[in-house]
């Protein structure tokens, strides 16, 4: 076969995978049709990114590219995310220049794989580019950079810096709300962050009044059943745990896991991420045995999706730390807060408001033992034990 055959045929492939290839991952159908050709349209892909020489075509490889890496992290397959990504800006910045908003695009969906994967200051240092890039070239009050905003916010609100993302969040809501309105889904999105943030930050009246609004519009415009509407349905189940209101709680956040369950099975992040907060509901309802039960299924699922170092897996190891310790079971509490200490401690600056409660609790610890030697000096023997021998201890 000559090169140029080879090349025809590796277009056609390549031209069939295009038409195959879901836009989206947000139905369970898309998803499973995607994981089911993943590995044969990045094989397909890379094979014609080496044969085709035209910009258009390289161009669309470079799509392409983006498109896996994306469906991939929809799917909570991390592994697969960023080198897609890269492969992506490599051609995008050879063919487009490196001043093209399509190369602000990649910036950003970078710096959000690094927020997924619990890596912030890379996040940060990836959606400050995209913003740079987005401004240069689109201006201040374009969509794009509208989602920018969003996505820098949501980094400052994995750091814990909670009002820094509000008022990125805000930015990118003024920016949605001139330009598509009030009734947009990409408004609700940003209604539905800024919630969030109000949520973690305590400010429990104001994140309702947010999120309320999200979900109303979501599901008129998505429908209950969607994994957009689950992100919603997830914190609305979030502020109605910390305002006691348990039976609304139970409500909101088994619907957001049963749409997590029926789009993506239970190798999701959202799965896990619903798994770990019904059983703090449960916790607080005092059903301590299912809440350890439910809490240790999302650690097992979070670690083979975002690993051991991620704040998620932190705050799991945590939870079920403050479980055991508030059942006057102080003894058994201890690996767990020493675990959730020690991944917190690679993954999040010390000034973090969940680093900080684990410290607290293990002063708690100290105190409720009866250790006579000083909290700091205790608490650097308790910390020098390997995360194996804790993992094991739990």
């Amino acid at each position: 076969m000559t090169d140029d055959n080879k090349t025809d045929w590796l277009g056609l492939c390549f031209g069939i995978m295009e038409e195959y290839i879901p836009s989206a991952c947000e139905e369970r159908e898309d998803a499973a049709r995607f994981m089911q050709i993943s590995v044969h349209a990045e094989t397909v892909t890379q094979y014609y990114s080496s044969s085709c020489k035209e910009k258009d075509a390289a161009v669309k490889v470079g799509e392409m590219f983006e498109k896996i890496g994306e469906h991939y992290d929809e799917c909570g397959v991390f592994d697969n995310v960023l080198n897609n990504y890269q492969r992506s800006l490599e051609i995008k910045k050879e063919h487009l220049g490196e001043k093209h908003s399509e190369v602000a695009v990649l910036f950003d969906n970078i710096g959000l794989f690094y927020t997924k994967t619990g890596k912030f200051i890379e996040a940060v240092d990836w959606h400050n580019k995209a913003i740079a890039l987005f401004e240069e070239v689109l201006g201040k009050n374009d969509l794009d950079t509208a989602i920018a905003y969003n996505n820098l916010g949501l980094a400052f609100e994995k750091q814990g810096k909670y009002k820094l993302a509000i008022e990125w969040y805000q930015k990118s809501l003024d920016i949605d709300e001139a330009v598509l309105g009030f009734e947009h889904i990409d408004t609700a999105a940003d209604y539905n962050n800024i919630g969030a943030a109000y949520l973690l930050n305590g400010e429990y009246e104001t994140a309702l009044e947010y999120l309320i609004k999200a979900r109303d519009i979501k599901e008129t415009l998505v429908g209950k059943k969607h994994p957009n509407t689950a992100i919603t349905y997830n914190n609305l189940g979030s502020v109605n745990w910390r305002m006691k209101n348990y039976d609304e709680a139970l409500k909101y956040t088994e619907k957001s896991l049963d749409i997590y369950k029926e789009t993506y099975g239970e190798n999701h992040p959202g799965t896990a991420l619903a798994y770990g907060n019904i059983a703090a509901i449960l916790a607080d309802k005092g059903d301590r045995e299912e809440a350890k039960r439910l809490i240790k299924l999302s650690i097992e699922l979070g670690k083979s999706m975002i690993g051991l170092f991620h704040p998620d897996t932190a705050k799991n190891y945590y939870n079920i730390g403050t479980i055991l310790f508030d059942a006057d079971k102080a003894a058994q509490a201890l690996p767990y807060f020493l675990l959730a200490y020690k991944l917190y401690e690679k993954v999040v600056d010390n000034q973090h408001v969940d680093f900080i409660r684990v410290i607290k609790h293990l002063e708690s610890t100290h105190k409720k033992l009866g250790i006579e030697e000083p909290f700091l000096e205790w608490m650097a023997r308790e910390v020098s034990v390997s995360l194996e021998e804790l993992e094991t201890a739990v």
